[in-house]
């Protein structure tokens, strides 16, 4: 069911630590967009980074939703111990590697057909930023 699913996937965010989950809601309380910070992998050598996504509603693009999102939660996680985030970005996704730039991330690398979805492959950019930009 779609509430099972909505609990399984909040279960894995807390409200302090390295695994947040952060929400916008509008004056009419719908929601605009949201952002995360999830384990990047499971092994404990990989503990200090986080693989970050945000994602603003489409009627919600365009007004620095995204940014205010991400920049509320690159303060939270510097208040732990993660060292690096990751974003992994379907190409091609101008608008969202615009905003990656803009926040700080660097291209790393390109995983060629790797993501499946609408019958077809893509490619997925790898992007990159230390937490600390100091």
């Amino acid at each position: 069911s779609v509430e099972r699913r909505r609990s399984e996937w909040f279960s894995r965010y807390a409200s302090a630590g390295p695994h947040r989950i952060l929400v916008a809601i509008g004056v009419e309380g719908r929601l605009e967009g949201f952002t995360y910070s999830s384990a990047f992998r499971p092994k404990q050598a990989y503990a200090t980074s986080v693989e970050t996504s945000v994602y603003c509603a489409p009627e919600a693009t365009g007004r620095g939703i995204g940014r205010r999102l991400y920049e509320a939660l690159f303060d939270e996680l510097a208040k732990t111990d993660v060292q690096r985030a990751l974003a992994l970005i379907t190409r091609p996704n101008e608008p969202s590697e615009a905003l990656h730039r803009k926040m700080g991330f660097e291209l790393s690398g390109v995983w060629t057909d790797v993501g499946r979805k609408f019958d077809r492959y893509w490619d997925v950019a790898v992007w990159q930023r230390a937490i600390r930009l100091d």
